[in-house]
């Protein structure tokens, strides 16, 4: 109800009008508005699912008793529940571009950073390419630092070490950059992001077989990530969501599919309503494990085959808004369907142009992972050679990525 009604008041609201709203006057409204603005990433952290409804609420008073430079992150909430409730990209995209304008009118450059980093976050990652929003994220922290925003400056610093680590940046380079972050997180007690980025570290860590433990700084008390989740259960969803997105990342490197599978669960019902830059990568890694558990007899193949034909079908929608990220996944998520359901000429053509899709769009990790895949419907064809040239091709690209875990793994 708060969402519908906040589209209507919105829909009357063209960029004229918001360019000549009055300004808000009344003080207690101001200071309602500030303090829905101040709450939202402590919210955010504790239980996302009532962030929209709060930031709607910013946005029908903002329309009802004049604007103020808070208004734009009503707005930009706004444009959020247009992606999660409506699946309206390009709505949310021209409503993010209409928070800005509200910080333009009221000179607000000292916010700048902090809707940057909501917008790369959250709206742009789904129409501009992933790896494209990196350089703007290490500025947008070196920005809010700058200005003394040092919440915001490690919230982008996390995002960016999240955003590197998920699509393809050499995972030495990505560790160095998390220990950077992280030392000066303690310094500056960033508990709230720091968490999280501990959970992020250890995955890069485990992948790189990287012998290093992210907990060792001096003040943390936390000393593994089975203690950090502990503590985030029922109070910190955020961050309960993040350990679980990366355990189930690395299990299916690591090709432990069953954990993996179980991960992903968990990872679903901590979901709030809040779209994030992981739910992408969670349908596409999902869908690859449903596969791979759809093939075992011990296992419940139309469950398991349903989920995966329903990320299928979501890539399918996503693909208009953005190939550069999505038609190299969507290709070989579509492979999988064909080899399952025995359309294996179909199967062989969707590998291999997901193979190179990954390579044009520079997703090393992904290319590596549909050559291992190829490589395993090669070895059913009994096809040795094509076998090895296929897993051959998986280590250079993992050997490129820096993931010397999966080298371990595919020597022997």
């Amino acid at each position: 109800f708060v969402m519908e009604s906040t589209k209507q008041l919105l829909s009357r609201f063209s960029r004229e009008k918001l360019l000549n709203a009055p300004k808000m006057t009344d003080y207690k409204k101001l200071w309602t508005l500030r303090f829905y603005d101040l709450s939202a990433p402590y919210l955010f952290l504790v239980n996302p699912t009532y962030v929209p409804l709060v930031e709607c609420r910013m946005a029908q008073l903002s329309v009802r008793y004049g604007l103020c430079k808070e208004s734009a992150f009503g707005l930009f909430g706004y444009a959020q529940c247009l992606i999660q409730i409506y699946q309206d990209l390009d709505g949310a995209h021209r409503w993010t571009k209409m928070a800005r304008l509200v910080l333009e009118r009221f000179n607000a450059t000292n916010m700048f950073p902090k809707l940057t980093c909501l917008q790369y976050s959250f709206v742009n990652v789904w129409v501009e390419p992933f790896q494209a929003t990196i350089e703007t994220m290490d500025q947008c922290s070196q920005d809010a630092l700058k200005i003394g925003n040092v919440e915001f400056a490690y919230y982008s610093a996390q995002f960016l070490c999240i955003e590197m680590a998920l699509t393809g940046s050499h995972l030495e380079i990505v560790e160095r950059k998390c220990v950077t972050v992280s030392s000066n997180m303690a310094l500056w007690k960033q508990l709230h992001a720091f968490m999280g980025h501990l959970s992020t570290h250890l995955m890069i860590l485990k992948l790189g077989s990287i012998d290093k433990n992210p907990f060792d700084i001096p003040g943390v008390s936390i000393k593994d990530e089975d203690q950090l989740l502990e503590q985030s259960v029922d109070r910190r969803k955020t961050l309960a969501q993040a350990i679980y997105f990366n355990r189930m990342f690395v299990a299916f490197y690591l090709q432990q599919y069953v954990y993996a599978a179980e991960m992903a669960e968990q990872y679903k019902l901590q979901r709030a309503m809040i779209m994030r830059f992981e739910d992408i990568h969670h349908s596409f890694y999902e869908a690859l494990i449903g596969f791979q558990l759809a093939r075992s007899p011990s296992i419940d193949t139309k469950k398991w085959l349903d989920i995966a034909e329903q990320h299928v079908a979501t890539f399918r929608g996503w693909i208009k808004h953005s190939k550069w990220n999505f038609e190299n996944k969507l290709l070989l998520l579509e492979a999988e369907l064909c080899l399952l359901k025995g359309a294996t000429e179909s199967s062989e053509e969707k590998y291999k142009a997901a193979i190179e899709s990954a390579r044009r769009h520079k997703f090393v990790h992904e290319e590596g992972v549909a050559w291992e895949l190829l490589s395993s419907y090669w070895k059913k064809c009994g096809k040795v050679k094509e076998e090895r040239e296929c897993k051959k091709a998986a280590f250079d690209c993992y050997e490129k990525w820096g993931a010397k875990a999966l080298l371990d793994r595919l020597r022997t």
